[in-house]
């Protein structure tokens, strides 16, 4: 799906890291993501399995410690 409506979302926030969570094997539509070059933006490929579920569980297992080390908390916005 195209993503042109999270740069809008983002609007406001400090963000610093973007994560894209991709379980359909095709890369996302950035073409309409403007985002500052100063937000690093990671795009992770999870076998398609588990619904939404597996996302939420593969973030709190994987990711939220990563986040958590990281000594910019106030950067970060997770959206699902």
């Amino acid at each position: 799906k195209d993503l042109g409506w999270l740069s809008n979302y983002l609007e406001g926030f400090d963000v610093n890291k973007v994560t894209i969570i991709s379980k359909c094997n095709k890369d996302p539509q950035k073409e309409n993501l403007s985002l500052a070059p100063s937000i690093t933006v990671n795009i992770l490929y999870l076998p398609n399995v588990g619904r939404c579920d597996h996302s939420y569980a593969y973030y709190m297992t994987h990711l939220l410690e990563e986040d958590d080390d990281d000594d910019n908390k106030s950067t970060h916005v997770t959206v699902f």
